[in-house]
């Protein structure tokens, strides 16, 4: 009888001892899992940082060209200005050489 009182407290210590060691296991995998968890959101933090970053400096690279495509019209549409009021005073001054010679000629007659 004493053998089996003692056989059956140490099953009973062995048995405690293994479900708590189980249980501390158990969670230090839960901890894990949890740290893994608070990992795997700041990687995705990082992750929507850098693709915000991304589409601003994508947003800012198509206002640069769209800034430099507005540039060069200007410049393209003044320099047509430019050429249609040179070619207007050019007209003039053939118009006002024709009348010159015109002039010239019938003043001969």
């Amino acid at each position: 009888d004493d053998d089996l009182l003692m056989s059956s407290g140490l099953n009973k210590r062995k048995t405690a001892k293994e479900e708590r060691k189980r249980v501390a296991h158990k969670n230090l995998l839960k901890e894990a899992l949890e740290e893994d968890e608070k990992k795997r959101q700041r990687r995705e933090e990082i992750h929507e940082m850098f693709k915000e970053d991304s589409d601003l400096l994508q947003e800012a690279e198509e206002n640069i060209a769209l800034a430099e495509e507005k540039k060069k019209r200007k410049k393209e549409q003044h320099r047509n200005e430019e050429y249609d009021e040179q070619y207007i005073l050019d007209r003039k001054e053939l118009e006002a050489v024709k009348i010159a010679k015109e002039t010239e000629g019938s003043s001969l007659v």
